[in-house]
């Protein structure tokens, strides 16, 4: 079996859930708070679930919680895919002077199954 179709087994098997871009924030965010980010989903043609990833992450970046409190789970195969007219680089919405929210972003445990 090739290894695109057993990712795709190992990703179909994850709680629907998990394809949700789960986060949060409060107006006015301490230490105290924590985030896990998920994009269960994978391949150019689900750019938006791991661009919505991304950009949630720099806003709770940009909300005061630290990088060290925030999960992120994404199989991260957007930015360098073949597909991408922008090698590297993850934008949120069309238009142009939009923010490469891939700039900076790593994900912290990358979904991928061997």
């Amino acid at each position: 079996m090739n290894r695109s179709v057993v990712l795709q087994n190992c990703i179909a098997k994850m709680n629907r859930a998990l394809a949700l871009v789960l986060f949060g924030f409060a107006a006015t965010c301490t230490a105290d708070h924590w985030a896990v980010l998920v994009a269960g989903s994978s391949t150019y043609s689900n750019y938006r679930h791991q661009a919505d990833v991304a950009h949630a992450y720099h806003v709770m970046i940009e909300n005061g919680i630290p990088a060290d409190n925030i999960i992120t789970m994404m199989v991260d195969d957007i930015a360098n895919s073949d597909e991408n007219p922008f090698k590297g680089k993850v934008f949120n919405r069309p238009g142009n002077n939009q923010t490469d929210y891939y700039a900076g972003y790593c994900p912290t445990i990358p979904l991928y199954c061997p």
